[in-house]
This record gives structure tokens, C-alpha cells and sequence, in this order.
């Protein structure tokens, strides 16, 4: 070693280092605690005042931290902790500044998370507030990246637990077992790490973690993705009757998630199964939404109990507005909103189209019968409840007081034709032959008998003799068409509809509902019996 100018040469082996007597570096900007932690640290340093091309200070060796245990200052609660964090083969220049480490290994680190009982996160508390004004600086032009190049970080063994005190009862969950590697990490642009990790979600669900990062380069790239399989869903009840509006009974939840980060631009997609999810009983929270959510499961869950949806992020990272999770949050509601203004837009996949067909079902006016393309929409519905059986049906019959009162009003009139033809023949009036078709001139003569006798005085006016179709309009005025009449066609349109899905849909009995419809009055030639689904 030289002091003019600082020149040293040294060989560094520090073993066993206590970190708790430097707790007071910690006090003024931190409410932690730093209760135990031992520092290992060996290697070569060397100082050069005038370096000339070669670096100020170079250091070649290892370091590790042991048995570091953080804990909350509030409540004596362990924040973090680890059992070893070493670093092998670092090599540290400054100026020019470099990193270079061959691995980092990091056994059993351990983090808590808890939300407090007033909501807040505990790990938010860990900093200070300055106790004097920071004021802004003027930007400045930011500085050259420092190249750094990792060549793996290894994790043993990681866990992270969370509990939540501001609901009850109280949620808790972990991650364990937590263990894996990142290899090639880089502050070179292009480069990419290789991540591969793997842990347990409450020491039983298969959690897994795949893909490439570069989180050192100034453009931040990530492709990953993570797996959770078998994740009970028992943990997350209370906040299922919370914000739901029902506790949860039963049920496992899958996830496959991928996630790219390219240029800020985030894509995600969430592909969400949930296997046998059941409620319990309605709760009374004041959170709970007003979405209906046993009906949005009742759409989702198919005949195997599983609901399968996906919920795809998109945005640019740098927007103001941009909040992960609010995205995400937004996605999910815009979905059960779907559900309670248009239910059967969710079962459009199954039948290849948008669902909302499936809302009515179309019947000629006066008639109970339907068109070939209503058969393919019922049939289509049988689809939808054969593969969602939490669902049921409510139909509701329909009858129109202008269209259907005018056809059946023209089906009187008809028998009332065939009636005068039975009469004039001396034979006995016989309901089976009162619907029997007319010649065009029969139906003409009959209709003018009927007018002379329902009008005997239009035979003595002076006005001009009426047209046979003038007679018809007069005379149908004479028919009327009774409430009743249009409510039992109503029903027998419902009751159409229930046989054809119990007979050819093979739906059980038990799921279809006929319920009173609404009286209509239009302009249209059909008439739409309305169709609409319940969760059982």
C-alpha cells in the first residue's frame, strides 16, 4: 500500500460479522428492526488513485449474508429473513463501474406480508417519511447504464406468507418450497435470462414459473409463464362472502398465465378454471356486489363443475392511467356485467355464435307452431343446458292483441263460412269439417249471405254495393276475440317449447319453468314467446 498516491493491494477475509450494531445506520430512515445477520466476506481489493485506463477500485471474491432476520418495530413481527445470500466469484470495478458475479444463491429467504386491521400493508410502513421537504431536482440527462452480467441466481427453498387482519375471519395463505434458478442475466439489451422455478401454494399446489426475462437492460423484457394447479379455494371464503355476497363451500382453482412485457407494452392472458366451486349461504355484507353471481357460475360452470375463462390485459406501462391490477379487476367485472344485463352471451361459444338468438323463440301470428330455423335455435339451447346443468329455463308464452287477435279473428270467420255451407246443405253442423278449405267462389258467395244477414239494411241503402273484401273487413269487426282466447294461445306456445327441449332437447322436467308473458301489441307478422335462464 502506498498513500501518494493511494495505491493498495490487499487480501480481504472478514468471517462472521454481526450486522446488529448497525442498526442505528437503519433508525433515522426505517421502522425495522435488525435482529440478527452475520457477514462473510473474502477476496482481493485493489485501489489505484491514478488508474490511468484501468478502474479507481477493483474487488475479486465473495461475500454472504447469514441468519438475517428483519422484523416489524410495531409489532415484533418477522418482516424477512434468509439462512444464506451468497455471492460467488464477484468481480466490482468503479470507474468505469461494472458488476460481473457468477452465481447468487439464496437459501430459505422467507417474507411476510400482512394488511393490517385499518388496511394497510405492512411492508408500506417499513419507510420513514423525511422529516424535511425534499424538493425536486431538475432533470438531468440520465447516466450510461453500469454493465452488469449475472451468471445465475439460485433460490432454495423461498416461502412468503400472507395474512390478512382486516377481514373476518382471517385470511391466510403462502407460497413454500419455492426453488429454482435465473441464468444469463444481463444489462446488455438483447440479453435474455432463463427462468425456471417451481414451489407449492399452502405446502400442497404445484405452483411453476417458466420463461425468459432481462429486467437490468433500460428496456425491461419479460415472456414468462406461471402455473398454479389444485390451489384450494377455502382460504379465500371470507372474501368471497365480503365482495360476493356468498362464502365459499367448495372448490380448486387452476391458472395458467402468460405475460409479455416488450417496448412497455404489457400482453397478458389469464386462462382461469375453477373446479367445483360452491357457495354457501348469502351473506349480508355491505360490500357485496349486486352482480348475480350464483347465476354468472351457474353460465360458467359446464356438466363436469369446471368454469373456464380467459381475461386478457393489454396496455402500455408508461400511460397514467395504466394500474395492473384495476385492468384486471375491470376485465372481470365488464364479464359478470355481461351476465346480468345479457346471461346467454357467455354460452355463445358453445353454439358458435353470440347467444343473445337464444333470447325468444318466433311463432307465425295465431299460430303455435314455428319455422325450421327456430327448431336449430331450440335445439341449440338444448346444447346450452345439457352443458350447463346449474341453469334453468324460464319461458315466457306470448300473444299479440293486434297480429294474433287478426289471424284468429280470420279462423272464426272461416268456420263461420263453413258453417252457413253445412247449413245451406241441410246437413248437421260438425266441428271436424267447420275448418275444411273453401273454393275461392264458395268463400265469396257465403261471405256475401253473411253480410245480407248480419247488415239486412245495407240491402236498402243507396250507397254503392260494398266488394266482397269490404264485406270481409266489416264482418271480421263482428268477431271478437277474447282475452282468454290470446292467453291460451299464449300458454300452448310455452307449452311447445317445454316439450320439444323435454322430448327431443332430453332437458329434465325439473329445469324448464313456464311464467306468465307479457301482453304485446306490434306491427310484426310473429310473435316471440321470451326465453331466459336461472341458476337452479
Amino acid at each position: 500500500m502506498t498513500v501518494d498516491p493511494l495505491m493498495a493491494d490487499l487480501d480481504l477475509n472478514v468471517k462472521e460479522m454481526g450486522l446488529r450494531p448497525f442498526q442505528p445506520y437503519l433508525d433515522p430512515f426505517t421502522n425495522v428492526d435488525l435482529r440478527d445477520g452475520m457477514l462473510d466476506l473474502g477476496g482481493k481489493l485493489q485501489v489505484a488513485q491514478e488508474h490511468g485506463r484501468g478502474p479507481l477500485l477493483a474487488f475479486q471474491g465473495h461475500l454472504s449474508v447469514d441468519r438475517l432476520s428483519i422484523t416489524d418495530r410495531t409489532d415484533f413481527d418477522e418482516l424477512l429473513s434468509w439462512r444464506r445470500l451468497g455471492l460467488n466469484r464477484v468481480v466490482l470495478e468503479i470507474e468505469p463501474t461494472s458488476v460481473k458475479i457468477g452465481d447468487i444463491v439464496l437459501q430459505e429467504p422467507a417474507v411476510s406480508l400482512v394488511v393490517q386491521s385499518d388496511g394497510r400493508l405492512n411492508l408500506a410502513q417499513i419507510a420513514k417519511q423525511p422529516s424535511v421537504e425534499i424538493r425536486p431536482q431538475p432533470a438531468e440527462k440520465p447516466a450510461k447504464p453500469v454493465p452488469v452480467n449475472i451468471e445465475a441466481v439460485k433460490l432454495i427453498n423461498a416461502s412468503a406468507t400472507f395474512r390478512d387482519l382486516s377481514i373476518h375471519p382471517v385470511v391466510k395463505a403462502g407460497i413454500g418450497e419455492l426453488t429454482g434458478s435465473i441464468k444469463g442475466l444481463s444489462s446488455r439489451e438483447l440479453a435474455k435470462a432463463d427462468v425456471s422455478l417451481t414451489g407449492k401454494v399452502d405446502r400442497v399446489a404445484p405452483l411453476q414459473i417458466k420463461g425468459q426475462i432481462n429486467p437490468l437492460s433500460e428496456e425491461a423484457y419479460t415472456d414468462l409463464t406461471v402455473k398454479f394447479e389444485n390451489v384450494d379455494l377455502l382460504a379465500a371464503s371470507p372474501y368471497a362472502g365480503k365482495y360476493a355476497g356468498y362464502p365459499i363451500a367448495k372448490g380448486k382453482l387452476f391458472l395458467d398465465l402468460a405475460y409479455k412485457i416488450a417496448k412497455k407494452e404489457l400482453t397478458g392472458e389469464n386462462k382461469v378454471v375453477i373446479d367445483q366451486l360452491t357457495f354457501g349461504g348469502k351473506t349480508d355484507s355491505p360490500d357485496a356486489t349486486s352482480l348475480p353471481v350464483p347465476l354468472a357460475v351457474a353460465l360458467l360452470k359446464d356438466r363436469k363443475g369446471q368454469i373456464d375463462v380467459d381475461l386478457p390485459v393489454r396496455g402500455n406501462l408508461d400511460a397514467p392511467d395504466f394500474k395492473y391490477g384495476r385492468v384486471l379487476l375491470n376485465t372481470l367485472l365488464n364479464l359478470l356485467g355481461k351476465v346480468a344485463t345479457s346471461p346467454l352471451f357467455l354460452v355463445g361459444a358453445l353454439i358458435g355464435g353470440s347467444g343473445d338468438e337464444l333470447r325468444f323463440v318466433e311463432f307465425p301470428a295465431g299460430r303455435s307452431d314455428w319455422r325450421e330455423a327456430e327448431t336449430r335455435k331450440l335445439a341449440s339451447l338444448a346444447t346450452v343446458l345439457t352443458e350447463r346443468p346449474g341453469l334453468s329455463l324460464d319461458i315466457g308464452g306470448a300473444a299479440d292483441r293486434r297480429v294474433d287477435a287478426r289471424v284468429l279473428a280470420e279462423d272464426t270467420f272461416r268456420e263461420k263460412l263453413g258453417r252457413l255451407k253445412q247449413e245451406e246443405a241441410g246437413k248437421p253442423v260438425r266441428g271436424e269439417a267447420l275448418g275444411e278449405p273453401l273454393s275461392p267462389e264458395e268463400s265469396m258467395r257465403l261471405t256475401a249471405v253473411w253480410f245480407a244477414a248480419q247488415f239486412p239494411e245495407e240491402g236498402v241503402s243507396a250507397k254503392p254495393a260494398l266488394s266482397i273484401a269490404e264485406m270481409k273487413e266489416r264482418l271480421l269487426g263482428t268477431v271478437a276475440v277474447e282475452e282468454a282466447a290470446l292467453r291460451l294461445l299464449a300458454q300452448e306456445r310455452a307449452q311447445r317449447i317445454r316439450d320439444w327441449l323435454i322430448q327431443q332437447g332430453h332437458i329434465e322436467e325439473e329445469r324448464i319453468f313456464l311464467v306468465e308473458g307479457e301482453p304485446q301489441e306490434g306491427a310484426n307478422m310473429t310473435v316471440r314467446a321470451s326465453l331466459s335462464v336461472t341458476s337452479r
